[in-house]
């Protein structure tokens, strides 16, 4: 299982992307996506997209909650900076995101800032 941030980019010279994270990327590129990039796929054909890891994460303990929790955090934090740094967003006209922070596409909730104590256990991460 490999767990990460990744990117999926249109094969045309626009080269809009999508930026995400997962705990199980290939389980995650199988899954639905918004209406914009489904759109796309199905004008591009998805085989035709580029699915390629931006920050990447192999054999990371999630036997407890307490690291599956943190796993999803440091992803969270991680894809935010490149939501940030990269400006994905559809309604800039710059890519296929939505939302402009990180996980906000899960169930519609927007995550809290990162506790220190978070940000501490990722640091070492």
């Amino acid at each position: 299982m490999t767990a990460g941030v990744y990117q999926i980019t249109e094969p045309n010279e626009r080269a809009y992307p999508y930026v995400g994270s997962a705990t199980d990327v290939d389980v995650r590129w199988k899954r639905k996506y918004n209406k914009h990039l489904t759109s796309a796929f199905n004008k591009y054909g998805k085989e035709n997209f580029k699915f390629e890891m931006l920050f990447e994460i192999e054999g990371f303990p999630t036997d407890t909650d307490e690291n599956k929790k943190l796993l999803q955090e440091l992803l969270l934090y991680v894809e935010q900076h490149y939501l940030d740094t990269m400006r994905p967003f559809e309604d800039e006209g710059r890519g296929y995101n939505i939302s402009r922070i990180a996980g906000g596409g899960l169930k519609g909730m927007k995550r809290a800032p990162f506790s220190q104590e978070t940000k501490n256990k990722m640091s070492v991460a």
